[in-house]
């Protein structure tokens, strides 16, 4: 099962969490749930549906998290992400998802680190910081993810200054990295 998404809407004063996740329904099938709310508090939670099986449930949870991320929201498990919320921290709003128990100090070094070394929890080489841009893209070359990307449409992305790589959500609002080459950068969001 697809672990639940999780994003964090940090502009000027906010600082809110979504979540959205898909539980086995009671009568059978798979309802999709939304959470919302002001992070440290106890989110509102709404049933946005119930699916027949789990990929239309993971399709209504990827369609529900794009409308956020549309909005201003970041998938905390996005490299665009360098706030203070992550999967450990979150934990007690996630459906029954085993997470690690890791201190959220390391698990916040590791998302921005090439290397961790667990066994003497010493963390080498970071990452230099890089500003990301939001961005228009627009899709030049979907050979091959047809299923996610339209020919001449534009799509939200995030771009660090890279050459050769963009991170772009897709038709699904699932967010990944794609080679620049596929992507036209119009201008910012």
């Amino acid at each position: 099962m697809e672990r639940s998404m999780i994003a964090h809407d940090q502009t000027g004063t906010s600082d809110k969490l979504y979540v959205v996740s898909a539980r086995s329904s009671a009568f059978g099938g798979y309802d999709v749930v939304g959470k919302w709310g002001r992070r440290g508090n106890t989110l509102s939670e709404q049933k946005k549906g119930t699916c027949s099986n789990l990929e239309r449930a993971q399709d209504k949870m990827r369609e529900l998290f794009g409308k956020k991320i549309k909005k201003g929201y970041v998938n905390i498990e996005s490299v665009a992400y360098h706030g203070p919320v992550t999967l450990a921290s979150v934990k007690e709003y996630l459906e029954g998802e085993e997470i690690p128990d890791v201190p959220d100090s390391i698990a916040r070094a590791a998302n921005k680190t090439e290397t961790l070394s667990i066994s003497n929890i010493e963390i080498t080489d970071p990452k230099p910081v890089v500003n990301v841009r939001e961005v228009e893209v627009q899709c030049v070359d979907n050979l091959g993810m047809e299923n996610r990307f339209d020919l001449g449409e534009c799509y939200l992305g995030f771009h660090n200054g890279s050459d050769t790589e963009i991170d772009v959500l897709d038709n699904n609002g699932k967010q990944a990295t794609y080679f620049r080459e596929r992507f036209e950068i119009l201008g910012d969001a």
